[in-house]
């Protein structure tokens, strides 16, 4: 399983399509599942509760990681990697972390409003500053790969595909000294 994380408007669920449709393998969009389950928006359902938003969040990431195919590319809301009952959840995953400059997150976010409240008080650039200084040590703990989506969906989606096979040979040969080493 190839699980996106990141803070949101980094790209996960443009990346993971893109990477679904080039690989030919299924997506999941997590924030997409949590709506269909909650019938409801992700806006008004952290409008009228945060602690039912994460409670249904939890729920669908822990079915979808118990019970979805190795195959599948997934990308997880932007809060859901930093949450303590769901952290476990990321080691069966090959974890990749977008990162993206907050310039361009903000426009990113502003070009899709009302798609998620604030979680702060703070202006939306102060906010994501906030928001990337708490996450981000957690997101890097989880990495398997990082790769910064501030360029073009193809540049980026070549960028992922590069590492992933970098990625595969390193595991590979890991496998191969620990078998080695068990001799």
């Amino acid at each position: 399983m190839i699980i996106f994380i990141g803070l949101r408007g980094s790209g996960k669920s443009t990346l993971g399509r893109a990477l679904a449709d080039s690989l030919e393998r299924p997506f999941l969009d997590l924030d997409e599942d949590v709506e269909r389950v909650a019938k409801t928006t992700i806006a008004q359902l952290m409008k009228k509760s945060i602690e039912e938003f994460r409670k249904i969040e939890h729920e669908c990431l822990e079915r979808t990681i118990l019970g979805a195919p190795e195959s599948l590319i997934l990308a997880v809301g932007g809060g859901a990697a930093v949450q303590a009952e769901n952290v476990r959840f990321f080691q069966f995953g090959v974890n990749i972390y977008l990162t993206c400059p907050v310039a361009l997150i903000a426009k990113r976010i502003a070009a899709n409003p009302g798609t998620r409240p604030p979680l702060t008080a703070e202006d939306p650039v102060s906010e994501i500053v906030q928001l990337n200084r708490q996450r981000m040590r957690t997101y890097q703990k989880l990495a398997d790969i990082t790769v910064s989506t501030d360029a073009t969906i193809p540049e980026a989606l070549a960028e992922v595909i590069k590492k992933l096979e970098l990625y595969k040979i390193s595991e590979r040969m890991r496998f191969a000294r620990i078998a080695g080493a068990a001799e």
